[in-house]
């Protein structure tokens, strides 16, 4: 006879609905985000219209959007860290490349958003089993 127990041992392995619909939000913020930095350059009265503060931010843009697109038909790991890449370039950017204070100042904030909404889409994406706080259990 097999005798099966009637409390079987699983493991979530994929994002719950509400990460899901976390997740759904956060891909939308970035959406969004991405569009701002794309339009940003006409926005503020920049000194060179074909400038690195212009490129930057159109290029940085494009790939936020780009990512953002990605993550809305199947969300991974990887475009999540190219998130955040970009997030902390855009917050180094201004030192990098010498943005004037507004544009520099919208760099840095958009930035820290984009990085840190990516790290979110992080915790979002790992599934339960594979989260660094399920690791205690693995040492010795």
């Amino acid at each position: 006879m097999n005798s099966v127990s009637s409390h079987p041992v699983t493991f979530e392995t994929s994002p719950s609905a509400t990460a899901l619909s976390m997740r759904g939000s956060v891909t939308w913020v970035n959406m969004v985000l991405g569009v701002w930095l794309v339009v940003t350059p006409w926005l503020f009265d920049v000194a060179e219209p074909n400038g690195a503060a212009n490129w930057s931010s159109w290029s940085v843009g494009a790939g936020i959007v780009t990512l953002a697109i990605i993550s809305m038909c199947k969300p991974a790991l990887w475009t999540d860290l190219i998130g955040v890449a970009l997030g902390i370039w855009l917050v180094a950017s201004p030192s990098v490349l010498g943005f004037g204070a507004a544009i520099a100042t919208n760099a840095v904030i958009v930035g820290l958003l984009a990085a840190g909404y990516a790290l979110w889409a992080v915790r979002l994406d790992l599934p339960r089993s594979k989260r660094f706080d399920d690791l205690a259990t693995f040492h010795a």
